[in-house]
């Protein structure tokens, strides 16, 4: 089942174009599984062909650049072939998609579409890593973390000081750490 929420009227995605998207996967008692949002990156993939009447892929078919939709896909279809995840409760899947970018791959030579594809996801990381910093003294900012900063602008907090010797360049070493998104400040 889907509902185009936003069609922007443009040439549907084929199999074989590259597509950039932002998807919240939740199950229909809203658990969400997964969320580009959250995580801040995109799932960026060529399109395979569908695998079976229905599949998500059927269902991005039906899309263009710019257009959102909610896509559902019952589980019992979905894994007719292997058992269903551990903590995977209720009928259905729903993907919320939003499709940020379509690379069209049409008649263009594997090289040329590889080598638009490389430039998007370039171009991408540039505006990611341009705003990284900004988003990084913010999320200090509002945390009022008293940090150290490394030659190579890695931030941390040391919130319980080890004993023994320092490692060196080499050694092995057993490190406890957070990691945080600093968009929402989850622990990944």
């Amino acid at each position: 089942m889907y509902n185009i929420v936003v069609d922007k009227g443009g040439p549907t995605i084929q199999s074989g174009d590259f597509v950039s998207a932002d998807v919240v996967i939740k199950t229909d008692a809203d658990s969400v599984l997964q969320s580009t949002y959250e995580t801040g990156k995109r799932i960026e993939t060529p399109i395979p062909k569908p695998q079976g009447k229905g599949d998500i892929i059927s269902g991005l078919l039906k899309l263009s650049e710019g257009d959102s939709a909610i896509i559902k896909i019952n589980l019992d279809s979905m894994y007719k072939k292997q058992p269903k995840p551990p903590g995977i409760k209720g009928k259905y899947i729903v993907y919320n998609i939003k499709i940020q970018k379509v690379i069209a791959k049409g008649t263009l030579s594997e090289q040329v579409f590889e080598g638009r594809v490389t430039d998007y996801l370039k171009s991408e990381s540039d505006v990611l890593k341009k705003q990284e910093p900004a988003l990084i003294k913010k999320y200090i900012a509002d945390k009022k973390l008293t940090v150290t900063t490394t030659a190579d602008s890695l931030n941390y907090v040391i919130t319980t000081p080890g004993v023994g010797p320092t490692p060196a360049v080499g050694d092995t070493a057993v490190v406890n750490y957070t990691g945080r998104f600093v968009s929402n400040g989850k622990v990944f």
